[in-house]
Order: C-alpha cells, then structure tokens, then sequence
C-alpha cells in the first residue's frame, strides 16, 4: 500500500500509512523513500534515510540519486564513502552527478577508481563518462574509453555510439 501511493507521487499519504504501520521493514522504508526522492523532497528523504537503522544498498543508491539529481555532490559523496557495498549503479550515480555538477576531473577520477575495484562500467556511467571527455581534452583516455565500450558490448547501442562521435569532435 505504502508503495503504491509512493509510486503515485502521493508521499503524504504514505507517510501517514507508514508512521502507523506496526512492522516497519526495508520494502517499506525505501518505497517512502523513493516516493519523498521522486517527489524531490530531498530534505524529507535524507530525514527519512538519516533515520534508517538497516540501509540498505537499494536504499542508499535511491539517496544518492536524489541528492544528484539536486546537485547535493558533497553530500552524495559522504553518504558514496560510507557505504560498504557499492554496485554498477552506486558508482555510476556517484560519475553522473559529478558530470552534471561540471566536476569532470572528479568523474574521470570516480570512474577510474571504479575500474580498479573491477565493477564493469553501466550504460549510464560511460554515458556521462563520454560527455566528461567532450569536455576535458585527453585523446589517450578516449581511446580507453572506446576500447571499454567495445568490450562491454555497448557499441551497437545508438545513445553510447552517439556519445563516442561527440567525444572525439
């Protein structure tokens, strides 16, 4: 139930449902925190997530979207390196809310980081990665960046292709 009005955009009223519901789990904190973050009330969402006791992965990457998408960086940051278990999409919401934020060198440096670790890039990681590079002049790493697409199979997807012809215009 909590879900489903969150899914609406009718947050208050899951709220209300949530605050009375006796047996609290992760589905039901993260379908309210979903819905507060898909309403952009971040403040709200980072109450709410501030006052989880179990946070889970789902949980925090919905946190850090959130705020990226509000261009909170720092503050997706902080939550990034506090977290134990990071998956393809926790680092690439951690790469595209720098890029948005016009922290290429941040990005670049996230999602080098991301390769040392061994978590294979995303579709929306090479993405923004690309749009850094229209940005930042680095040939050698361009051509790094082809070859990543090339071995993870994104080179037949139109968005990722079109991303590589601007990255080297």
């Amino acid at each position: 139930m909590i879900s489903r009005y969150a899914h609406n955009l009718r947050v208050d009223i899951a709220h209300k449902l949530f605050k009375v519901m006796p047996g609290k789990n992760e589905v039901s904190w993260t379908a309210l925190l979903t819905g507060y973050v898909n309403c952009r009330r971040v403040e709200e969402a980072m109450k709410l997530f501030e006052m989880m006791f179990d946070k889970s992965l789902t949980a925090c990457n919905v946190m850090l979207l959130g705020l990226g998408q509000n261009g909170k960086v720092s503050e997706v940051r902080r939550i990034f390196d506090w977290m134990e278990e990071k998956d393809d999409g926790t680092w690439s919401i951690m790469i595209t809310g720098y890029e948005r934020s016009g922290c290429e060198l941040e990005a670049l440096d996230t999602f080098r980081c991301m390769q040392r670790v061994g978590v294979k890039a995303n579709y929306l990681a090479l993405i923004s990665i690309h749009s850094v590079f229209s940005v930042v002049a680095c040939f050698d790493h361009r051509k790094e960046i082809h070859t990543e697409v090339m071995k993870l199979g994104f080179n037949t997807d139109v968005f990722v292709s079109t991303a590589l012809i601007t990255m080297y215009i």
